[in-house]
């Protein structure tokens, strides 16, 4: 089936990726300028950037198509980005804590087939598609500096995707949207390169549970539950404040 995001959907993943390249350009040609910067030993202030990067995962459907009991997953990849914003504070003596949110738009996606129990894939004729179409967290963190510039956190708290799952077989095709809820968990460096700027990488893994889908239509009745988890490695580039 087709995994494509929409043209929009597309275009808007080139504008922003524009955007962070100039930003990076912006950046290096400032800290390549040779000019002394007293910085800042605190981190406490708000910040905000862009991120994107790269995401892989798994998903699992277990559904009721025409009566029937069908089981399927769908290995997930894609690329991603967007925008981030939070507050940190330095307590001074090496511990810095903080919040942050994010939201993305997202291209991970992947299909594969769906059967009955005992089918095998290889004489199923029956197949899904899942879309994780937008990905956002809000999150706790906690780091330690190991000087003025560098600082390494682990950071947890809610996720939520905006997840597409389609079914289809020869006698039936539907679809679905939904909103899946869950956790994220992971950890990142960031180093500052001039007075306001940070760049960062940032690993999370992010379990969105499991979510009711119906995909009944003209053509019959079918639904299910998906189950969706899928991993992050994402660059940042912030301003702080």
């Amino acid at each position: 089936m087709n995994c494509r995001m929409g043209t929009w959907g597309r275009m808007r993943l080139k504008i922003l990726a524009g955007l962070s390249i100039t930003a990076l350009l912006f950046a290096s040609g400032e800290a390549e300028a040779g000019q002394s910067v007293a910085y800042k030993s605190s981190w406490t202030g708000f910040h905000a950037g862009i991120t994107g990067g790269y995401g892989w995962g798994h998903s699992e459907l277990s559904a009721i198509v025409q009566d029937v009991s069908e089981d399927g997953n769908a290995d997930l990849h894609g690329g991603m980005i967007g925008g981030m914003a939070g507050y940190d504070y330095d307590f001074g003596n090496g511990i810095v804590a903080g919040i942050v949110g994010d939201w993305s738009w997202s291209g991970i996606s992947g299909g594969g087939c769906i059967h009955p129990s005992g089918i095998s894939c290889a004489t199923s004729q029956a197949d899904m598609n899942v879309d994780l179409n937008w990905l956002a967290t809000a999150r706790l963190k906690a780091g330690y500096k190991l000087n003025d510039d560098f600082l390494i956190y682990a950071t947890g708290g809610l996720a939520f995707g905006g997840v597409d799952v389609s079914v289809r077989s020869p006698l039936f095709h539907g679809s679905d949207a939904q909103t899946q809820v869950g956790w994220a968990l992971g950890g990142g460096v960031e180093y500052r390169i001039s007075e306001p700027v940070t760049i960062g990488l940032e690993y999370l893994y992010v379990d969105l549970g499991k979510q009711s889908y119906d995909f009944s239509n003209d053509h019959g009745h079918a639904q299910g539950d998906l189950k969706l988890n899928t991993q992050l490695l994402r660059a940042t580039l912030q301003w702080r404040f």
